[in-house]
């Protein structure tokens, strides 16, 4: 007989070659399904928080390399403003005392070593337009020592001092202007904008007061240089008006102060004066005297600076301060993501645990079992029944589980019907099978008897028999 543990070794030897290749399980596969998806989580969480980390710490570097270099850079660029000033007095006045220009060089190169030192620190890691504005900015410094010797030996015009000086300036307003545009924030943008546009209008003030400066020193106005005072003027007012929306709260406090004293009153209305006049050609028509003029475009001139500086210093505080808070920000928000994520990851493990080990895998293993009991049990059956017992089919078949309605309850209910058809036909065989040996037997048994009847006639009629031919052929019908 075939025991149990014969019939089931056939059955165990593939679920031994499917643990060889436990990629391909059902536990695997579902364990990559949900693993996978939150892989890819976590590096979009780690992308995510990289990109907007690494935004706000560009933020915060733009701002504070801003901050740095900002007062420096307005120091010097005011410093440059006063020598330029005082240059030009000398070129046009030939023979006037210099020591004051000397002195103002000195202040210069002070305040140029400070815009350097802070810079120093900064250059390597800024970008790199950022650099070129600024090695184009250290060129004009460089050349500055070549001018003064100029100066001081009267080797040069004033234009030449003119094109110096305003190229120094533009490429000063080119680098601010570079500054402000790589700054990621909207707000911070359209301040650093508005710094930069003030910074381009005091330099026009500082063009139009040198002109002017020079037209009084001289005596004369030309029509080209009356033209190129109107733009200054022009440029100058124009650009501040436009850009006092961006102007920060205290900036605006500032302006609207200037706007109203009477230095600014007094002044536009020389500058109303000066464009309506067409030039002059003799002191004597000049809308203004010297002194009168140096002492409000002074004033003005620099209260114009230190809106420039009081913009950019109030504009890059709040930068910094505002790339500290996105740091925070995203910190924060990273971590809170972070936590909700293992929360949901640590729901999805129970909920898989749940789902696939106890309810998908517990019932499969289960079903395989009951399998494997049954199939093992059908050649049992088949011998009681060859030996005569009598074998209930559904007591047989009472003892299966009931697997659910799910999937797996409908394929176990599938195997389970056809555990029972193959138990009754295998029940419906072997009653076949002694059915016709019962017929077969019967029929041996009714021909034994006729047999024994033929024998018994046969005797009787040898005895009786008086034919030696018949009984001849009675004895070979009896022998055969």
């Amino acid at each position: 007989m075939t025991t149990q543990n014969e019939s089931l070794a056939p059955l165990e030897r593939p679920r031994k070659r499917a643990g060889r290749q436990e990629k391909n399980s059902i536990r695997s596969r579902l364990t990559w399904s949900v693993v996978i998806p939150w892989i890819v989580v976590v590096i979009l969480w780690a992308v995510s928080c990289a990109a907007f980390a690494s935004e706000a710490i560009y933020t915060q570097m733009v701002a504070t390399s801003v901050r740095q270099m900002s007062l420096p850079a307005m120091s010097a660029l005011e410093e440059v403003k006063k020598e330029r000033l005082l240059t030009f007095e000398v070129v046009d006045q030939r023979g006037v005392d210099q020591a004051g220009l000397l002195d103002q060089q000195r202040k210069t190169d002070q305040a140029i070593d400070a815009m350097n030192r802070a810079a120093a620190g900064l250059i390597d890691s800024a970008p790199e337009e950022i650099q070129r504005s600024l090695t184009d900015l250290t060129a004009y410094f460089d050349r500055m020592d070549g001018i003064r010797t100029r100066v001081a030996a009267g080797q040069i015009s004033n234009d030449e001092v003119s094109d110096f000086y305003d190229g120094l300036f533009d490429s000063a307003t080119k680098l601010a202007d570079v500054q402000a545009k790589l700054t990621l924030d909207p707000e911070t943008r359209q301040g650093a904008i508005a710094a930069t546009d003030l910074l381009r209008a005091a330099d026009m003030f500082a063009r139009e007061t040198s002109l002017v400066g020079t037209a009084l020193d001289t005596g004369q106005l030309p029509a080209d240089q009356h033209r190129r005072l109107s733009r200054y003027i022009d440029a100058y007012r124009s650009t501040v008006e436009q850009n006092v929306s961006s102007m920060h709260p205290v900036v605006r406090t500032r302006y609207e102060k200037l706007v109203a004293s009477p230095a600014w009153q007094q002044l536009t209305g020389v500058e109303d004066r000066f464009v309506g006049s067409g030039g002059f050609t003799s002191g004597d028509d000049a809308p203004v005297q010297l002194d009168e003029w140096r002492r409000l475009s002074d004033e003005v001139g620099t209260e114009l600076s230190g809106l420039v500086v009081a913009q950019a210093d109030e504009v890059s505080a709040e930068a910094v301060d505002r790339g500290s808070d996105a740091l925070w920000t995203v910190l924060w928000g990273s971590l809170a993501a972070l936590v909700v994520a293992l929360v949901s990851f640590i729901y999805a493990r129970r909920v898989y645990r749940s789902v696939v080990d106890e309810a998908l895998l517990t019932r499969l293993q289960g079903l395989r079992t009951e399998s494997l009991v049954m199939a093992n049990k059908l050649p049992e059956v088949v011998r009681r029944l060859r030996d005569g017992e009598a074998v209930d089919v559904k007591g047989e078949m009472a003892a299966l589980e009931h697997f659910g309605n799910d999937e797996v309850g409908q394929v176990a209910q599938a195997i389970q019907l056809f555990q029972r058809q193959a138990m009754d036909a295998a029940v419906g065989e072997t009653r076949a099978r002694q059915g016709a040996r019962v017929v077969f037997v019967g029929m041996a048994h009714r021909i034994q008897r006729l047999l024994r009847q033929m024998h018994g006639t046969i005797d009787q009629l040898e005895k009786n028999e008086e034919s030696s031919a018949q009984l001849a052929k009675l004895f070979e019908l009896d022998n055969s």
